[in-house]
């Protein structure tokens, strides 16, 4: 009997390790503050995601959707309706830092193509900030690629 039980509370143990291995969860709402060398600029977009700790959608404060990708630490997200890929990793599982790339992107007339970010869990879900930031396209925010 005795064996019986310990078995059993071993297998319990290693099932919750496989289930709650990955102790970065994303869904939630985000500060994302972004800085560009060239031209020097920084902005903030604000992102809701959903879904579960390794993929899901998101929502920005545009409107803009996409999907992520969580793998342990490492995160990939990507826009759908604009060439915006942002790569990164969780440094806590309420801060991330990394990079994104963008193609037809621009800021006070200049292209930005690069840029490093870092991003802040909100204390809300709901706190998304409208019209926070300036990013225009070359053919403006309505401008899909």
């Amino acid at each position: 009997i005795i064996i019986g039980v310990v078995a059993v509370g071993a297998i319990a143990a290693v099932l919750a390790l496989v289930v709650f291995k990955t102790k970065y969860d994303i869904t939630g709402s985000w500060d994302l503050s972004f800085t560009s060398t060239s031209p020097a600029h920084t902005w903030t977009w604000t992102m809701a995601f959903s879904g579960d700790k390794k993929s899901g959608t998101f929502t920005d404060n545009f409107g803009d959707t996409g999907k992520y990708t969580v793998d342990d630490k490492d995160v990939t997200i990507q826009f759908d309706d604009w060439n915006i890929a942002l790569t990164g990793k969780f440094d806590s599982k309420d801060k991330m830092t990394g990079s994104a790339t963008f193609a037809g992107l621009t800021i006070g007339g200049k292209s930005i193509t690069a840029a490093t970010w870092t991003a802040d869990r909100t204390s809300s879900a709901n706190s998304f900030k409208p019209g926070v930031g300036t990013i225009q396209s070359q053919d403006s925010r309505k401008a899909k690629r």
